[in-house]
């Protein structure tokens, strides 16, 4: 899989969880009150946060627009099925809520101006499934692929006559610790055993050790320290939790 279409990737199974989210949050309303609200926005934030930042690298690909027109259904259908709650309830909505809800549409409107996917024809919202946290392990796994590539395109950079090593060890040092950052916030979220994801660390590691010898004494103390880091932090999100 080459970059752009990690990327891609990286953008769908972001939209996904999104859309899981939302879905979940509308049944838990159509049942009784929706509860923990928090964490349902923040972890829809954080997502989108990622989409937009990938976005930003100019991807195209018409089933991210079918994609998000799914997640933006699934938005809609929670936010209408909080109105109908509190309506059922005689409840005035949260004012927090209201809030964090127009930071989700305008996350969502930006999305939608970064993509700017061709129209598409009216689509049959399927329900993501009611299964917590299953999309975040699948939206780890670009993430993971982008950690590989990025630190195995930094070493070919490396290579060339030309090569300024500072700044390309700085570059990658910083892009890493992003991607480290977002897998750590996925699998904290995902309550399986993170063991599931050692091939894909075993890889990204392997990929900064490379790098690592490919700097070698051209790089500063710093330099490696950081990249020391990265690989330490991957090689921890694998390891059971403490029961």
């Amino acid at each position: 899989m080459n970059n752009t279409n990690i990327r891609i990737e990286l953008v769908r199974t972001g939209l996904l969880n999104v859309q899981h989210w939302f879905d979940h949050g509308a049944e838990l309303l159509s049942h009784g009150p929706l509860g923990d609200w928090q964490t349902l926005v923040i972890m829809v934030e954080k997502h989108l946060i990622a989409v937009n930042a990938a976005l930003r690298d100019g991807l195209e690909a018409a089933h991210l627009g079918i994609q998000l027109d799914a997640t933006i259904k699934a938005t809609n259908g929670f936010w209408h099925a909080a109105l109908a709650w509190c309506t059922r309830n005689r409840v005035k909505m949260d004012r927090t809520l209201e809030r964090a809800m127009d930071r989700i549409y305008e996350k969502i409107d930006q999305a939608r101006w970064l993509l700017d996917p061709p129209e598409v024809i009216e689509l049959t919202h399927a329900k993501a499934v009611l299964v917590d946290d299953i999309y975040e392990a699948m939206a780890a796994v670009p993430v993971f692929e982008l950690v590989r590539y990025e630190a195995e395109a930094a070493l070919v950079e490396l290579g060339g006559k030309d090569a300024h090593v500072t700044a390309i060890v700085d570059r990658v040092s910083r892009e890493l610790e992003v991607r480290i950052d977002h897998a750590a916030f996925l699998v904290e979220a995902y309550s399986g055993d993170p063991a599931r994801f050692t091939p894909m660390v075993e890889a990204a590691v392997t990929a900064i050790d490379l790098l690592q010898k490919g700097i070698g004494a051209r790089g500063k103390p710093p330099h490696h320290e950081r990249l020391d880091r990265a690989i330490v932090r991957l090689v921890a999100l694998t390891m059971k939790r403490a029961a």
